[in-house]
């Protein structure tokens, strides 16, 4: 199944068992800015971009594009969003994660949630992550947000 098939299946099943959290597709790549202009040509209207300019696009590593020496953002999941979490003293106390917290005080009497940086990577059965992916899903845990892959024909959807 390709990537795209797979995610527009596992989403859905995937959000309803997180419904605190929210995601955005996180398109990357490059396009073409510049101003718009209009103009017949034989009685053909035509378009052109006037003071064009490379523009990078989408959330991931810095890397500098070996064409044009400008600087892409690769790695980023596919997906991009945040899961709202409650916080608990436990969190400081007994040094636990923010998801073990979750898990050990669903009565806390502390009532303040905060928004988790999430980062989601959609894979088919036999997709592999990219260099840029493995490094960026790394820097997003150690700076305790959550990143998670969703891998075709894996249990991840109960895991994650």
């Amino acid at each position: 199944m390709q990537e795209s098939a797979y995610a527009k299946q596992t989403l859905p099943e995937w959000q309803k068992k997180h419904p605190n959290a929210r995601v955005s597709r996180n398109n990357t790549g490059a396009a073409y800015q510049g101003k718009l202009s209009t103009f017949s040509k034989n009685g053909i209207a035509k378009k052109i971009l006037k003071n064009i300019r490379l523009i990078f696009f989408g959330i991931g590593l810095a890397v500098k594009d070996k064409k044009t020496g400008r600087t892409k953002q690769k790695g980023g999941g596919d997906y991009i969003g945040w899961e709202s979490m409650k916080i608990c003293d436990l969190i400081s106390k007994d040094k636990l994660t923010i998801p073990e917290c979750m898990e050990v005080c669903e009565g806390c009497q502390l009532n303040i949630k905060v928004a988790v940086f999430l980062n989601l990577e959609i894979k088919s059965k036999n997709g592999e992550e990219s260099p840029e992916q493995i490094k960026f899903r790394k820097m997003v845990i150690s700076a305790g947000g959550i990143s998670k892959i969703l891998q075709e024909g894996e249990d991840d959807i109960n895991n994650t």
